[in-house]
C-alpha cells in the first residue's frame, strides 16, 4: 500500500495509509498481532492529531480470512479514532451467502481496555471446516454471545456457547450450553 506521514511541532501526526491486496496479519502486526487470524485486506486507514489522542478512521475489506481454522470468504472491518480511543463499529465475517456470520463490534479505551462483544450466528456444525472430514455423530446449529474485557494485551473472553437443534446419531437431542469465563488469565469453562 501506499503511506503519507507529515510530522509537525508540537508533535502531532498525520496520517493516510491505503492498503491494496494486503496481508491482514501484516496490518494487524502493526498494532496487535493475532496468531491464527490471516487473509486479505483492502482499504483505508486516516490518523491525525497528537500521537496519544490520535483521531480517525479505518475502513476495510476483507477476503479469504482464515480465523482459527475456520475459512471466510469475505468481511469488513469499519473503525473510528476520538482522541485516542478506539470504537470498532465492526467486525464482520461472513459465509455461506451470509448465513454463518461472526460480529465483534465495541471499545478500547486509555490503557488498551477492552469492551467487545461477539456474536456468531448461523454456524451449523456439519460445514465447520475444523470438522471437515470428520464422521462426527453429532449434527446441529452453533452459536456464540459473548465478551471480551480485560486489556488488548491480556483479554478476558467471557460468555456462552449453543448448540440447537441438535442430532445425535440422527436422533433428536437436546440442546447444549457451555458457558465460558476468564479467571486469573485461565478460560474455563461449564454447561450442559
Amino acid at each position: 500500500g501506499n503511506a503519507i506521514v507529515h510530522v509537525r511541532n508540537p508533535l502531532t501526526i498525520e496520517t493516510d495509509v491505503l492498503v491494496e491486496d494486503g496481508r491482514i496479519s501484516d496490518l494487524m502486526g502493526i498494532f496487535l498481532p493475532i496468531p491464527g487470524l490471516e487473509g486479505r485486506v483492502d482499504g483505508t486507514l486516516s490518523l491525525s492529531g497528537e500521537p496519544l489522542n490520535l483521531s480517525g478512521e479505518a475502513r476495510l475489506d476483507l477476503r479469504n480470512i482464515d480465523f482459527f481454522g475456520e475459512r471466510f470468504p469475505e468481511g469488513n472491518a469499519i473503525g473510528f479514532m476520538n482522541d485516542g480511543l478506539l470504537s470498532l463499529e465492526q467486525l464482520l465475517l461472513q459465509r455461506h451467502g451470509g448465513a454463518e456470520s461472526l460480529l465483534a463490534r465495541g471499545k478500547v479505551s486509555r490503557g488498551y481496555a477492552l469492551n467487545l462483544e461477539i456474536i456468531g450466528d448461523g454456524f451449523s456444525l456439519e460445514r465447520m471446516d475444523l470438522l471437515a472430514g470428520a464422521k462426527s455423530p453429532i449434527r446441529g446449529s452453533l452459536l456464540l454471545d459473548g465478551t471480551v474485557g480485560g486489556t488488548l494485551f491480556a483479554p478476558e473472553p467471557r460468555g456462552r456457547l449453543g448448540l440447537q437443534r441438535t442430532r445425535l446419531l440422527g436422533e433428536p437431542a437436546s440442546a447444549s450450553l457451555l458457558n465460558f469465563d476468564t479467571h486469573d488469565g485461565e478460560l474455563a469453562f461449564a454447561g450442559d
